[in-house]
């Protein structure tokens, strides 16, 4: 593969637009972060791994074409399909830093179905945010036909078969018994991750919430600077928990 350019960065990777140099194709590659060394990322590595391998294809999932493993220095790379860019960086593009009504629609149809599909296949993606879903074009305000796809599984977890129910789910899906509290970025965190609660597919309908709302407002919904505060401002927006 041949670079071109670096697509973004992040805390446990880069992500870089390539050509392969025998077809001419484009495709952006995740290079992990010391995943050969580091135990942790070794570990969101294969979890994400292990989800994209195993959960069926969807349009509005982005496609992992292949996974690679250098010989020669251990370093370990995912091959995925090129999209246009983040819904974060959209939001530059837009005047006053929000979605108009068709493009918003447009995106809040496609991640839904991107959620209830990895929810269909007892997977929480555990990670829904602007930054983690992927467009494969510009929004534009007429016509708006940019394909969604959802994207970073390194937080995902399956549902256990049989587990307790998560508290005050009303019936939701079990959640899973080795899931962490330290999941969710922290604006778009429910209140039971916050408070080391049970929890299950809902924590992903409560990040959707807080994206869509972003993308409508321009704002984070609740930016708040420490999980005391964050609790704050939901409960002074929601009422008491």
């Amino acid at each position: 593969y041949d670079y071109v350019r670096t697509l973004a960065e992040g805390s446990y990777g880069d992500v870089h637009e390539c050509i392969h140099a025998a077809s001419g194709q484009r495709v952006a590659i995740k290079r992990f972060k010391a995943a050969h060394l580091d135990p942790q990322i070794w570990r969101l590595a294969m979890r994400e791994l292990r989800v994209l391998q195993t959960l069926p294809s969807h349009p509005n999932i982005v496609q992992l074409k292949r996974a690679v493993c250098s010989q020669s220095s251990g370093r370990l790379f995912f091959v995925f399909e090129l999209l246009h860019g983040s819904l974060l960086g959209e939001l530059g593009r837009h005047p006053g830093g929000f979605l108009p009504p068709g493009p918003l629609k447009h995106v809040a149809w496609q991640l839904l179905q991107a959620l209830a599909h990895c929810h269909d296949n007892k997977v929480v993606h555990r990670d829904v945010k602007p930054a983690n879903v992927l467009l494969s074009n510009e929004l534009q305000q007429q016509q708006p036909h940019s394909v969604v796809k959802l994207c970073d599984f390194g937080f995902a977890r399956w549902l256990a078969p049989g587990a307790p129910r998560a508290a005050g789910c009303g019936g939701a899906p079990p959640h899973v018994a080795t899931m962490s509290a330290y999941v969710v970025t922290r604006w778009y965190r429910p209140p039971e991750v916050i408070v080391e609660d049970l929890y299950g597919t809902a924590v992903d309908i409560w990040s959707y919430g807080c994206t869509i709302a972003e993308l409508a407002s321009g704002h984070p919904l609740f930016p708040g600077c420490s999980s005391a505060d964050q609790l704050w401002r939901i409960s002074r927006c929601l009422g008491p928990l």
